[in-house]
């Protein structure tokens, strides 16, 4: 009956009121690119108020200005410096990480008055769905009041082992917390297999997986790629991204191939710290720190090989966008590029932390022109599982049900 209203209330033109309550989505960040990309395809269907804390950083992934923005801070925080304390201390510790504590971490969320403020508001717009997104709405889906009838979805873009071990990182320490609100809400949405494996075995749930989704570019022709360029591409973050890596990396590389290249294009909290080591190890005329781009089409379709040497990944975007672009990727295993990668077909993927294996799978690549054309092939038609309109039907649907 609630599907087939659903139907009905879509084919008379009412919208659908979606409430998404989400980190800052004019921070750099995969999570935040992929949020606005779905948001802005669907705005012309559905009412859309996205609750984020406010920023002096600017609208870099171009929400769509139909969108309407509520503080988060007005309507959570506030908390009181006891409560703000325990949670530090369980973040750092995991000593509160159990049921009988849920309550009082639920404090270290938001006080009192503003549990009461951010339901309030939740009832006078009366959302069809609420949405927590990441640590940030996942906590919030936690302080809704019983009597909310809206639809609740949380959606992860990381994975479980990230968000739960690793210490003050995400939700380490709220592993209890959080799967108090996953048996709770109707849907949990996680990026890959393995992690739906265990989420479903640790919170005894039925989660659903839904993949990152991009455009792509049907317009998109090949082009002559310079031989000698390699790419980075993501947020400049040493422990995450493994920029450690690349230095040592390209120091073998440069040794076999003098005139190999690679763009670091990104950017974050570690872009000077990167800077420092490729000049301490003098690799300037083989490393160009490019920082944040504008259009990125340039690099994807120039460039030989992307290289990914993350400790860990949810669902990378800059692998899904180099396929829509027919590249090949180099990557240690992780969750995200486990699932997207099949070995020896797309790229190559490398036990976490093999140097050398890392680099001759590089240097196969490069030197072997028809195994690399098979590849940027098979890259291509990879990409189309991932079309937008296939994961945007996908999402509707779980929001509607």
């Amino acid at each position: 009956y609630r599907r087939l209203y659903n139907k009905c209330y879509r084919l008379r033109g009412y919208k659908m009121k979606i409430c998404v309550i989400t980190d800052s989505l004019f921070r750099m960040g995969g999570a935040q690119r992929v949020v606005v990309d779905v948001l802005n395809r669907m705005i012309d269907d559905n009412d859309i108020t996205v609750v984020m804390p406010f920023s002096n950083h600017k609208n870099i992934f171009k929400l769509d200005d139909r969108v309407k923005l509520v503080n988060l801070n007005e309507l959570s925080g506030s908390v009181h410096k006891f409560y703000r304390v325990l949670g530090a201390v369980n973040h750092r510790t995991k000593i509160f990480n159990h049921r009988i504590f849920n309550g009082v971490m639920k404090k270290s969320i938001a006080s009192k008055k503003k549990r009461i403020k951010f339901n309030n508001f939740l009832r006078e717009n009366n959302f069809d769905v609420i949405v927590g997104v990441q640590a940030t709405g996942l906590f919030r889906l936690s302080l809704i009041d019983d009597d909310i009838e809206a639809r609740t979805v949380g959606w992860v873009h990381s994975t479980y082992d990230a968000y739960f071990n690793k210490r003050a990182y995400a939700m380490y320490g709220y592993e209890s917390l959080v799967k108090e609100v996953a048996k709770k809400i109707n849907h949990l949405i996680v990026l890959t297999q393995k992690d739906k494996n265990k989420f479903d075995k640790n919170f005894n749930i039925n989660s659903d997986v839904m993949y990152n989704p991009i455009n792509i570019d049907r317009n998109f022709a090949p082009q002559e790629r310079d031989k000698d360029k390699l790419l980075f591409m993501g947020r400049v973050l040493i422990n995450i991204k493994g920029l450690d890596r690349i230095i040592a990396i390209m120091k073998k590389i440069i040794a076999i191939r003098p005139n190999i290249h690679l763009d670091i294009v990104g950017d974050g909290t570690d872009f000077q710290k990167v800077k420092s080591m490729i000049e301490e190890n003098n690799l300037q005329n083989n490393i160009t720190m490019v920082g944040r781009a504008d259009d990125l089409v340039d690099y994807y379709s120039k460039s030989k090989l992307l290289l990914m040497t993350s400790r860990w990944e949810g669902m990378s975007m800059s692998v899904l966008e180099a396929f829509s672009y027919a590249l090949p990727a180099v990557s240690f295993h992780t969750n995200g590029t486990d699932e997207i990668i099949t070995d020896g077909k797309e790229g190559y993927l490398v036990d976490q932390g093999n140097i050398d294996t890392f680099v001759s799978k590089i240097l196969e690549l490069l030197d072997d022109e028809n195994k690399w054309n098979e590849m940027s092939k098979n890259c291509y038609e990879r990409a189309n599982d991932f079309d937008m309109e296939v994961i945007i039907k996908k999402f509707e649907n779980m929001l509607e049900n």
